[in-house]
């Protein structure tokens, strides 16, 4: 314990120490409280996608009712799924446009698959969106807010498969074409919508206009309600007008105020987050790879398949950072880890030293409680045998004294003379009482033997025998009396019988090495 203390200790010295020799980082121009709210929305972006997954389970639910429009529920559901998880999205979109042909409804099945062509723009699928919208004959749509979709479907294919694409021929024919298809909005719109005022702003912007785009920007922002998806594009688009202007403060703040919109509405088809994360990972490395992280997740979770090479690239330029800052580490950690080196091997040495000594101690310990529970039961033992002797010496003298008074000596001299059935007697006598006291002790003394034992040489004891002559002699060793000439004493066997049962038992049993005695003595 108290070693686990001491490398605890000294572990914190060393990180204290070397603290001060990395390489410090710079600020971010953001305000401290928004960098704060963005990050507790990050740790608990599990909430915002259980609340978007409420709703979504609540329209669900409601196809179970009788009487509901199947096509226009599935269109509710597929609008909550759009930028939240794309396969989900095209999945019930193309239940919709099924019903819709199913009933002749030719409006809603154009309706729908312009929602369609939208989606699988947002995923990356541009060749797939292009291919649904050829599907529509423009001349079909009569109401002019519909065709307004319709362009605008055409207009963010070709605008987002172009600038997808490396700069060439075709990538600038696509962006040409979105600007066709732009002007038309622009021209046949007869209301002030935000996707009006976005596409005005967009083209000022990209004209060199910053400071029109702003204006713009102003109302759309005014329009948009705080945290909602309108306020997280607006937002952003807000940023890349500063950025224009050189205005980085400002840029940064409203890029914040848009992933922190994001975020709560749960649009996992985002790109705040990432890019605030490539503005911030020379200066704040450790919250840059942490909205990385998050922004690999929400692209996952979404399944869009462009943005998974973009952010791999964002994971490149910070492992970069990272093996340049570990550089500038690596002569002082290098030098502190042969120390800490050689600190850690002598503390091993003294760990290893400390843990020998504790099981010494501990068998040692063990060693006494047993020694201490054997003496306690010998001195019971012993009185026992003690107090049987005198019981027996006191019948054999009232027997003399009896026959001493009635004369009788033929009689006295009978019990008195020295006889070997007297002797047997009493030595019997001494192997019961001896085997009692010791299986009092050690009572499962013979099962604990045959376990060393090979199968056929397990000793079966004789009904009435407690022990034999071999589980005696062993009885002894277990005892610790280990000479030969006082265990033979003792018992009243001969040397070369107690020899011979010792020396023969290396035979008998399974123990390797003969260490057959070394076994006996842990039988407790």
């Amino acid at each position: 314990m108290q070693t686990r203390k001491f490398l605890a200790v000294l572990t914190s010295c060393l990180l204290f120490t070397l603290s001060p020799a990395l390489p410090s980082e710079g600020k971010t121009a953001i305000p401290e409280d928004l960098i704060r709210e963005l990050d507790r929305m990050v740790d608990n972006k599990d909430l915002y996608v259980s609340m978007k997954q409420d709703r979504i389970d609540s329209l669900k639910h409601r196809l179970g009712t009788p009487g509901t429009d199947r096509m226009e529920l599935y269109g509710e559901i597929a609008g909550e799924y759009m930028k939240f998880q794309s396969d989900s999205a095209a999945g019930y979109l193309n239940r919709a446009i099924s019903i819709a042909r199913d009933t002749g409804d030719r409006t809603s099945e154009i309706r729908y698959t312009i929602a369609l062509a939208e989606q699988y723009t947002l995923t990356g699928l541009y060749m797939e969106a292009e291919y649904v919208l050829s599907f529509i004959d423009r001349q079909e749509i009569r109401e002019p807010d519909k065709l307004e979709d319709y362009w605008m479907a055409c207009y963010n294919v070709y605008r987002e498969a172009g600038y997808a694409r490396p700069h060439n021929a075709v990538s600038r024919i696509w962006r040409a074409r979105a600007g066709q298809y732009r002007d038309s909005i622009l021209c046949h719109s007869k209301s002030v919508s935000n996707r009006t005022l976005r596409l005005r702003e967009t083209e000022l912007r990209e004209a060199g206009h910053p400071e029109q785009a702003l204006e713009i920007n102003d109302i759309r922002i005014g329009m948009a309600e705080y945290l909602s998806p309108d306020y997280a594009y607006t937002a952003y688009d807000r940023f890349c007008i500063y950025q224009e202007m050189g205005r980085e403060d400002e840029a940064m703040e409203f890029l914040v105020r848009s992933a922190i919109s994001d975020i709560n509405s749960a649009i996992m088809n985002q790109s705040s987050l990432y890019v605030l994360a490539n503005k911030i990972f020379g200066k704040d490395l450790d919250r840059a790879w942490k909205y990385v992280n998050y922004s690999y997740w929400a692209t996952t979770f979404f399944n869009e398949r462009f943005r998974h090479w973009t952010y791999n690239s964002a994971v490149f330029e910070i492992n970069k950072i990272w093996q340049q800052k570990l550089g500038f580490q690596r002569s002082i950690i290098s030098v502190i880890s042969c120390a800490l080196g050689i600190l850690v091997l002598i503390l091993a040495g003294l760990a290893v030293y400390i843990t020998s000594i504790n099981r010494k101690l501990n068998r040692t310990n063990r060693n006494l409680e047993e020694t201490s529970r054997i003496k306690d039961s010998y001195v019971s033992q012993f009185f026992k045998l003690y107090s049987s002797y005198l019981n027996s010496m006191q019948k054999f003298r009232s027997k003399i004294h009896k026959q001493l008074k009635r004369g009788d000596e033929d009689e006295v001299l009978r019990l008195t003379r020295p006889s070997g059935d007297i002797i047997n007697e009493e030595i019997h006598d001494l192997y019961r009482n001896f085997d009692m006291a010791f299986l009092d002790i050690f009572p499962d003394f013979v099962d604990r033997f045959n376990d060393l034992l090979l199968p056929d040489k397990k000793i079966t004891l004789k009904k009435g025998e407690l022990l034999n002559t071999e589980l005696r002699i062993f009885a002894m060793i277990r005892l610790g009396i280990n000479e030969s000439a006082q265990i033979a004493e003792l018992l009243h066997y001969s040397i070369r019988t107690v020899y011979n049962y010792r020396s023969g038992i290396n035979r008998k049993t399974h123990v390797k090495d003969r260490k057959f005695e070394e076994h006996l003595m842990r039988i407790s």
